[in-house]
C-alpha cells in the first residue's frame, strides 16, 4: 500500500463523504472508509473492492479513534498519509433552541466537534513528517532538499526565512530554494526593553543605537 497515497475519509457511508470515497478512488487513492455499521462497511467493499478499507468505529468514542489510527497506522508500513477528510457530522434537527434537549445537543457537540478534534489529531499524526531543531532550520532544510511533488510544504515564517538565515550558515537558500503559495497569518512584532531603557520610540531607538 507504500506505493499508494491513501487518505481517511469519515462519513463514508453516505452523502458527501460517500461521494469523496468515490472520487478519491477514480483518483487512485486509497481509502479508509470510516462507518458506524457493519452493514455499511459491506457495501463499501462490494462497491470499491480493494481500493477501500472500511475502519468500523464512532469518531465521538477516543479509545475506538485511537484503534484505528492504529489500525491506519500498520497498514501504511511506515508511509504517511495524504490526507483527512472530516466528514462525519449530525445535523441540528429544525426546531427552536428553547425546545433541544441537552441529551441531543450533547451529541451534535461530541459528534461535530469532539470527534472532528479527535480524528484530526490522529490523522495529523499519521500525516506528519515534521522535524524540528535549530530554531525551524533543520525542517526547513528538509522541504528544501525534497522533491517538488506539490505535498511537501511548510509554514514559512520570521523565524525559518528570515532571523534563521541572519544568524546561520544555512545548506539553502530561504529565498531561491522555495517558492510563495499563500498568506495564512498576519502577526504583530513588537519591541521590549527594560523599563529604564532611555528610547521611546523607534525613531529614538534608531539615533540611540
Amino acid at each position: 500500500m507504500a506505493a499508494t497515497r491513501s487518505v481517511v475519509v469519515t462519513g463514508a457511508s453516505t452523502g458527501i463523504g460517500h461521494a469523496c470515497v468515490k472520487v478519491l478512488t477514480q483518483n487512485g487513492f486509497h481509502v479508509f472508509a470510516a462507518v458506524r455499521k457493519q452493514a455499511d462497511a459491506d457495501r463499501l467493499t462490494g462497491e470499491f473492492g480493494t481500493t477501500v478499507t472500511p475502519l468500523l468505529f464512532d469518531v465521538t468514542d477516543q479509545r475506538a479513534v485511537a484503534a484505528a489510527a492504529r489500525q491506519v497506522e500498520l497498514a501504511l508500513r511506515g508511509d504517511t498519509l495524504a490526507g483527512l477528510v472530516n466528514n462525519a457530522g449530525v445535523i441540528a434537527p429544525m426546531m427552536r433552541f428553547e425546545q433541544m434537549e441537552p441529551a441531543r445537543w450533547s451529541r451534535i457537540i461530541n459528534t461535530n466537534l469532539m470527534g472532528t478534534m479527535l480524528c484530526a489529531r490522529e490523522g495529523l499524526r499519521r500525516m506528519s513528517t515534521a522535524r524540528g531543531g535549530a530554531g525551524g532550520s533543520i525542517g526547513t532544510g528538509r522541504v528544501a532538499r525534497a522533491v517538488p511533488d506539490g505535498y511537501t510544504l511548510i509554514p514559512g515564517h520570521v523565524q525559518t526565512h528570515v532571523m534563521n538565515a541572519a544568524t546561520q550558515t544555512l545548506p539553502f537558500d530561504v529565498v531561491k530554494d522555495f517558492e510563495p503559495i499563500a498568506l495564512i497569518a498576519d502577526t504583530p512584532q513588537w519591541i521590549a526593553a527594560r523599563s529604564s531603557f532611555a528610547p521611546n520610540d523607534i525613531a529614538e531607538w534608531i539615533a540611540w543605537l
